[in-house]
């Protein structure tokens, strides 16, 4: 008998076995260790660190919510100043239109008036290629019911103005000066 307790020494004198305790054992293991006053700042210090990581993540994703809506705010007030330049210029040249009639009498006045519709009409032609363009650009990012509207837009108006302007330059072109005074002219425009 005294045979097995030998062996019983022996096995018991074996060297230890490692120590396999995973990584949450020993963070357990040494919170458990901690001091309370230990353990109150350091869940201080989590909860600040939270709050800190909190607040950037949310200025971070706000400040990307502000830029696309400062984009898309910069966008809409650029489409309004086009419409407005091809809006404003369209009505001038069809002022200048309608007053010719009013100065047929007055030659120099006629004159001046002629040159005002052409420049009108000219810086209509202008502001309506920009918006043409502006449109057709690939950066440009609207929704597609914005795109079908300005087709639509281009469609029926793109060559409207331009008949008009030049019908109204075709009939200015056979007025002379002599002609001013006639009645005949006045049954031209």
């Amino acid at each position: 008998m005294a045979r097995s307790s030998d062996l019983t020494q022996e096995i018991s004198l074996s060297p230890p076995q490692p120590n396999n305790q995973s990584i949450a054992g020993k963070f357990t293991q040494w919170l458990s260790n901690l001091q309370v006053s230990h353990k109150i700042g350091l869940g201080y210090a989590i909860a600040l660190s939270i709050a800190i990581f909190g607040t950037s993540i949310g200025i971070i994703i706000g400040n990307s919510y502000q830029k696309e809506a400062q984009e898309a705010v910069e966008d809409a007030l650029e489409e309004i100043q086009l419409l407005k330049n091809v809006k404003n210029s369209l009505s001038n040249t069809q002022l200048h239109h309608k007053r010719l009639i009013v100065f047929l009498d007055k030659p120099k006045l006629f004159q001046q008036e002629v040159d005002s519709f052409q420049e009108d009409s000219a810086r209509f032609n202008q502001s309506w290629s920009q918006f043409k363009n502006y449109y057709e650009n690939e950066a440009v990012e609207e929704s597609p019911e914005e795109l079908e509207k300005v087709a639509s837009l281009q469609e029926n108006y793109d060559g409207a103005v331009s008949i008009y302007v030049q019908q109204t330059e075709n009939i200015l072109g056979k007025i002379n000066s002599s002609q001013l005074n006639s009645i005949a002219c006045w049954q031209k425009l």
